[in-house]
């Protein structure tokens, strides 16, 4: 009985496995092809990051809710791309460790979500537009 109590003591010690494990927040990656642009990220349309060149880290706070990275750069159109985050690798050691419990308090806290940790955005260049071509005669 003695040991049931020190082991269920252990399991909810090590239940916020990914918040011990991956923290509350990331560093992310951002560059842009051609390098050299500068970038905003977003989340539920609020600004969370701002890079001045590519390619930088950014700090994010970790959450299930997409994001969206907007880079611009003199002579490109803009360009975007959004984000999803997934489940961590701690999140496996919650379910292992601290089991219904862990995965609660991971969820609670966002914990357990994870964004890719390089984020390329493409921008291409303007189209190309060519005058009117000639009538035949």
């Amino acid at each position: 009985m003695r040991a049931r109590r020190y082991l269920v003591g252990l399991a909810l010690l090590l239940s916020g496995c990914a918040g011990l494990l991956e923290g509350d927040d990331q560093t992310v990656l951002l560059i842009s092809t051609p390098p050299g642009a500068g970038c905003d990220v977003f989340r539920d349309d609020a600004l969370i990051a701002s890079i001045a060149r590519t390619p930088m880290s950014v700090q994010i706070a970790a959450s299930p809710r997409p994001m969206t990275v907007t880079c611009a750069m003199r002579g490109y159109p803009p360009a975007s791309v959004e984000v999803t985050s997934s489940n961590g690798i701690g999140t496996l050691g919650t379910w292992l460790v601290g089991g219904p419990v862990g995965r609660t308090i991971d969820s609670a806290t966002l914990t357990d979500f994870r964004y890719p940790g390089t984020i390329l955005v493409e921008i291409f260049p303007p189209p190309v537009r060519y005058g009117p071509l000639p009538l035949a005669h």
